[in-house]
């Protein structure tokens, strides 16, 4: 019997062939499943409406890229989608300026290639750590104010048709 994965979903977003597959056969342990994708595009309709608990995201798509202006933007996209979703950018061209930038832009972490696997294992674990605790804080906040609602103005949960009539 295979032994359970701790988390659902990764998605690791890069150009570079050999640097999804190294992340999966990494991640593969970590995670249920995870998901590769090679531009923004197909990134975004590989996440669609799924919440993965953890997106590793390179900074530079185009050739010859190394502002991360494509990697920011990406990232600006996938925040509106969750405001709480975790991202750890990864790149070659790490500075200190496009690390700096990526975090202010709402990344959780940041990464350099090369990697080292331990460093990156660590890095995923802590995000997807990170994002079960926004979970669980909005779970419970949810609970709260259902809760805490005056009696009569709690909201139904779902709306059988039963209900409706």
């Amino acid at each position: 019997m295979g032994s359970q994965a701790d988390y659902d979903l990764c998605v690791v977003i890069d150009d570079d062939e050999d640097i999804l597959l190294a992340a999966r056969l990494l991640l593969k342990a970590l995670f249920a499943e995870v998901v590769t994708a090679r531009s923004p595009d197909e990134a975004l309709a590989a996440i669609g409406s799924r919440l993965p608990d953890v997106v590793l995201l390179d900074a530079n798509f185009a050739r010859g890229a190394t502002d991360a202006r494509e990697g920011l933007a990406l990232l600006s996209r996938l925040l509106a989608l969750d405001p709480d979703m975790v991202v750890v950018m990864i790149t070659a061209h790490a500075g200190v300026h496009v690390a700096v930038e990526a975090m202010k832009h709402g990344a959780t972490d940041f990464v350099s290639k090369p990697w080292s696997n331990e460093r990156l294992l660590a890095t995923v674990r802590t995000a997807a750590a990170l994002r079960k605790s926004r979970h669980a804080v909005d779970t419970e906040r949810a609970k709260i104010a259902v809760a805490s609602a005056a009696p009569g103005d709690t909201p139904l949960l779902g709306r059988p048709p039963a209900m409706a009539r």
